[in-house]
Order: C-alpha cells, then sequence, then structure tokens
C-alpha cells in the first residue's frame, strides 16, 4: 500500500477522505490524465458518492479494455486509490450510521 492509499485507508472523517482524494488526484501530471479515457478521467469530487462513480466509471473501462491493450500506470494507480477511498467511505458511513447522536455506539447486530 503506497502512502496515499495508507492515508485514504487511514482517513478518519468523510471530510479528510475527500481532501486526501483531492490532494492525491492533483498530482497527476496533464499527460497522465490523458492516458486515462475521458468518460472515467475524475472532473470533481464533491462528496463521497464521487468517490464510488469515478471509482466505478474507472473499474468498467478497466475491464472493458483488459483484453486489447493493458490500461496506463496512471488508470490502475487511481483505480487501485479510488477503490481503497470507496472502501473507507462506506467504513465512515457506517459508523455514522451506528452513532446513536449521543456520542455513543448504538447496538448493531
Amino acid at each position: 500500500m503506497d502512502p496515499w492509499q495508507r492515508a485514504a485507508a487511514e482517513a478518519r472523517t468523510a471530510q479528510e477522505l475527500l481532501n486526501i482524494a483531492r490532494e492525491f488526484i492533483a498530482t497527476f501530471m496533464p499527460a497522465e490524465l490523458a492516458s486515462i479515457p475521458e468518460p472515467c478521467r475524475p472532473t470533481r469530487i464533491k462528496g463521497t458518492d464521487d468517490l464510488h462513480h469515478w471509482q466505478q466509471r474507472l473499474a468498467e473501462a478497466y475491464c472493458e479494455g483488459a483484453p486489447r491493450t493493458p490500461p496506463s500506470a496512471a488508470h490502475s494507480r487511481l483505480l487501485s486509490f479510488l477503490t481503497i477511498a470507496s472502501d473507507r467511505a462506506l467504513a465512515l458511513a457506517g459508523a455514522d450510521a451506528a452513532n446513536d447522536g449521543r456520542g455513543t455506539r448504538t447496538f448493531q447486530r
């Protein structure tokens, strides 16, 4: 796991996770982004639903293109990161749902 993936996996809040995702995407050079199919290049990350959206788009393009040509390193790197970020967003949402609003955790089966 690279440092960006680790930071996403260890994010304590959804806002922290979103900030990490935005910073990570900003590290891509224009040529790297150009190597990713245009329909799955992240254009904005406003909420955790965007993490899920772009992860799904990247995964679909990855699977569709794999038989013909291997995906670019940038595509693979972004897909790996967004998969971890999406998983973390789901975990954070579950933790928020389990909180009863008084700072205590409710019982979950």
